[in-house]
């Protein structure tokens, strides 16, 4: 079964202002709201309503849905920059090959944006966003009519500032006509997810089940200090907020770090006292 988009929870068109959301959702919520509803799924849709309005109500979440389709998972109130959150625990393997696989090749068609004129998405790798200077990118144009339409895909170069956002759109003078919006795509050090980043990073196991003090590599090309809590889990994840990639509506992503457990080769005297250890406890 499709999602529904939050848009087709209330009812309206994606040019809807914001006059017409608040009407949509006072009607919905009205009618599902658990207290009078007769609708045996009514505090569900009720639900669902409310969900689709707290995003579509504020303009930076909703240009955030309406660039991915989805708005990541945000705490009430954020803490203090350098803390890390734990949310849940990640199957590494298969994150990492099903985010390799959506970043190879060219993610989006060609779209129209009125006229002659067309707006492209195009990769763009993420350490290059952050690092700028000279990138190159691979971009598609439709040749033919629709009986016999064929793509062909070309190579473009531009120059990028530093810490480039996320949907920053460029103009190629040679290249009449087109506009590219450029979106991060990972490598073999790390993931996208929207304008979250996501980071593999080692950790001793057994220094895990005491708490361990580590690093992880970003993107930028610095490295981080990240305290593990004590009894952390192989593949969990911990957030560090805001420290992922921004895009051009305002948001900030976040750097998720992702649990790999590294077993540490011990001496013959290690290996004793470990058994000791295991065998008193």
């Amino acid at each position: 079964m499709a999602v529904k988009s939050y848009y087709d929870v209330l009812g309206i068109s994606k040019d809807a202002d914001k006059a017409t959301i608040k009407q949509a959702y006072r009607k919905l919520a009205s009618k599902y709201h658990p207290d009078t509803t007769k609708d045996e799924d009514g505090e569900a849709k009720f639900k669902e309503v409310g969900e689709a309005y707290e995003v579509l109500k504020d303009s930076d979440k909703r240009a955030t849905y309406d660039q991915f389709g989805t708005i990541g998972s945000r705490s009430r109130q954020s803490r203090e920059q350098e803390q890390w959150h734990t949310t849940g625990n990640i199957d590494l393997d298969e994150l990492m090959r099903r985010f390799h696989e959506m970043n190879q090749g060219n993610p989006d068609p060609t779209y129209s944006s009125g006229g002659r004129m067309s707006v492209q998405k195009v990769q763009i790798p993420v350490d290059a966003m952050f690092a700028g200077g000279q990138v190159s990118f691979r971009y598609t144009t439709q040749r033919g009519d629709d009986r016999f339409l064929s793509f062909i895909q070309h190579i473009a170069t531009t120059m990028l500032e530093p810490d480039t956002k996320v949907g920053t759109r460029v103009e190629i003078p040679n290249i009449p006509n087109m506009i590219f919006v450029l979106i991060p795509s990972g490598n073999e050090r790390c993931a996208i997810q929207g304008i979250d980043i996501i980071v593999p990073f080692d950790v001793n196991a057994l220094a895990a089940a005491a708490g361990h003090k580590c690093k992880i590599s970003h993107p930028n090309g610095r490295l981080y200090d990240v305290s593990i809590p004590k009894g952390t889990k192989n593949g969990m994840a911990l957030r560090l907020p805001k420290m992922g990639l921004h895009h051009v509506n305002g948001a900030i992503g976040n750097l998720i770090g992702v649990v790999n457990y590294v077993v540490p080769e011990l001496s013959a005297e290690e290996q004793e006292a470990l058994k000791k250890l295991l065998k008193e406890a």
